[in-house]
């Protein structure tokens, strides 16, 4: 399935079994943003989901200052930082970071920066399966 975010101008490419919320979903979550697409979300078969944040970002760090960005927003709020890494998506490096949240769990969060626009990504479940999805992000 390809998602087409016509708000933000991008997209995405998930594998068999992934969808998007259901109709009562985005009507309790979001109301009339869920239908614009500004926070979009998905799920997978195994309980895998990817959850998008999309906002303006300036200055617009690199891929490195923005790895110590995301550890110091993550301690800030008591989550602990596993690791830190990039990811390399659309031809650029971008900032990726793993960390465990009280109550919830490892997520795994990606800061995907294009203009002056970061599409923050949060994913829980199969990395593997989420770095791939998130490799097929496009700016259209």
């Amino acid at each position: 399935m390809t998602y087409r975010n016509l708000h933000w101008g991008f997209q995405l490419d998930f594998p068999s079994g992934w969808g998007e919320p259901g109709f009562f979903k985005h009507l309790l979550s979001f109301g009339r943003y869920a239908k614009q697409g500004v926070h979009p979300e998905f799920y997978g078969r195994d309980g895998s989901s990817i959850k998008i944040a999309i906002g303006p970002i300036s200055p617009v760090p690199s891929a490195e200052e923005q790895r110590s960005n995301l550890k110091a927003i993550a301690s800030r709020h008591g989550h602990d930082v596993i690791e830190t890494s990039t990811i390399n998506v659309s031809g650029r490096d971008h900032a990726t970071m793993l960390c465990r949240v009280p109550r919830v769990g490892v997520l795994k969060n990606y800061s995907l920066i294009f203009g002056t626009t970061e599409y923050f990504v949060t994913a829980q479940g199969n990395w593997q399966e989420c770095d791939s999805i998130v490799k097929t992000f496009k700016v259209t």
